[in-house]
C-alpha cells in the first residue's frame, strides 16, 4: 500500500505549526515517493477554471523509467482535464519529456522546472513559455486541499 504524506489542519481550519513530514520529504516509515501515476491523480484535484484561464494551453507528459507513461493535460477548456493514453490531445502546445525520478523531484520541490530544463533533464518540444507553467501547477498542488487516498477530505492537505 502506498503511503501519502499529508499535512493536516488544526482547530479552526488553520494549518498546524508542526506538520507531518512535508510533501518534499518521503515518509520515513515507507521511504517512498509518489509514482508519476499518483502525482497525476493529485493533479486532477487542483484543476479548475481559474487555472484554465491563467494557463490556457495543452501539455503532453512523456515520462520514462519506473512507472512512467504518457499523460495529456488540457488547460484550455472547462475546468481542465488530465488523461492517459485513452484521451490523447492532438498537437499539444508543449510536450515535456523527463524521467519518473525527475518528475518526482519537480513535483516534490527538490528541482524547479527551469533548473531541470537548464540541466537537460527536462526536454521541451513546443512552447517553452507554456512549459514554465509547470511551476504554477506544482505550486497549486501544494496550496489546495486534496482528498486523502482514503477519501477523507476533512482538513487534509497534500503538501
Amino acid at each position: 500500500m502506498t503511503s501519502y504524506v499529508v499535512y493536516s489542519t488544526g482547530l479552526g481550519g488553520k494549518k498546524s505549526k508542526s506538520p507531518l513530514p512535508a510533501f518534499g520529504a518521503p515518509s520515513s516509515s515507507t521511504n517512498q515517493l509518489l509514482t508519476p501515476t499518483e502525482l497525476v491523480q493529485l493533479l486532477r484535484g487542483v484543476l479548475d477554471e481559474n487555472l484554465v484561464r491563467r494557463v490556457g494551453g495543452t501539455f503532453q507528459f512523456n515520462i520514462s523509467g519506473d512507472n512512467g507513461g504518457t499523460w495529456f493535460l488540457d488547460l484550455k477548456t472547462g475546468c481542465g482535464r488530465i488523461t492517459g493514453a485513452e484521451g490523447p490531445i492532438t498537437n499539444p502546445d508543449v510536450t515535456l519529456k523527463m524521467s519518473s525520478r525527475d518528475m518526482q523531484k519537480i513535483f516534490y520541490g527538490q528541482l524547479s522546472a527551469f533548473d531541470a530544463y537548464m540541466q537537460g533533464s527536462l526536454k521541451v518540444d513546443g512552447d517553452l513559455k507554456m512549459a514554465m507553467n509547470l511551476e504554477s501547477l506544482v505550486s497549486k498542488l501544494k496550496e489546495k486541499p486534496v482528498p486523502s487516498p482514503a477519501g477523507d477530505s476533512s482538513g487534509v492537505y497534500v503538501v
